[in-house]
């Protein structure tokens, strides 16, 4: 009992002290169509914050105010996911605001047209190592998993077939990412009309470092259909927390010191 009094009078003067929760990671969803409107956006934003309480380790916030994104305000986040496409109306110093919010530290995410976002202003595509180029094929393809001990991809089948918008992208180079999972090609015709990839090589999903944050591309997400599906919301989920910094790194030397590392 005296051994009893002793440990609990030393916890009450600070001896121990007990584990203080950490709050929740915040994410901002941001979604704003300078072009052509995904008029999944709605429902995707549901998935993020349905997700995003599943998980318990983040929380979502969704807009679509490019007056927001300052250097000020992004200081709210730990991280920002981008459905986006085209010429967003930002000044310079808001542009400068989100690739500086990465390079210091932060996560960012592009879904599906995040890569199809800023075609005149490069430090953009250098960040997500590529700019949209077409989609040849809106159909049910195959995708393949390389990289299946990599924490975004734990427990992802190693080949899965899905039925949505299948992007190419230039400025899109292996050896400055790491690939995490690639288009079957054997699923598709290469002769389609909008095919420019003279390597046949469609990446789906990759991540790397730029500066010491860390950046997740996964150009899936144009249907319902995909947003319904649970390799999606693991494949998703598990990229927004190694965003956060919440998964191992799990990066070959290419992609944190390469172009898009820099």
């Amino acid at each position: 009992m005296f051994l009893i009094a002793c440990l609990v009078g030393m916890n009450a003067l600070g001896g121990t002290e007990p584990d203080v929760p950490q709050p929740p990671h915040r994410v901002l969803y941001f979604v704003h169509s300078a072009g052509y409107y995904h008029e999944i956006i709605p429902f995707s934003a549901g998935k993020m914050m349905e997700w995003a309480k599943r998980s318990g380790r983040y929380e979502v916030d969704v807009s679509k105010d490019c007056a927001l994104i300052t250097a000020e305000f992004l200081q709210r986040y730990d991280a920002l996911v981008f459905y986006t496409n085209r010429e967003l109306p930002m000044r310079p110093e808001q542009r400068e605001a989100i690739t500086d919010f990465v390079r210091a530290g932060k996560g960012f995410v592009a879904v599906h047209s995040g890569t199809g976002t800023f075609f005149e202003w490069t430090p953009y595509q250098d960040m997500i190592n590529a700019i949209f180029d077409g989609h040849p094929w809106t159909q049910q393809v195959a995708v393949n998993i390389e990289q299946s001990d990599h924490p975004i991809m734990q427990g992802v089948p190693k080949r899965f077939e899905v039925n949505d918008e299948i992007y190419q992208h230039t400025r899109w180079d292996r050896g400055t990412t790491h690939v995490l999972a690639s288009l079957d090609v054997t699923s598709v015709d290469l002769n389609a009309k909008e095919v420019n990839r003279k390597d046949k090589d469609f990446g789906i999903a990759w991540a790397h470092r730029y500066g010491k944050g860390r950046v997740y591309v996964n150009v899936l997400g144009h249907t319902k259909e995909v947003w319904e599906n649970p390799v999606f919301e693991r494949m998703m989920v598990q990229g927004i927390l190694w965003s956060l910094g919440e998964l191992p790194l799990e990066l070959p030397p290419n992609a944190e010191t390469g172009k898009a590392g820099k």
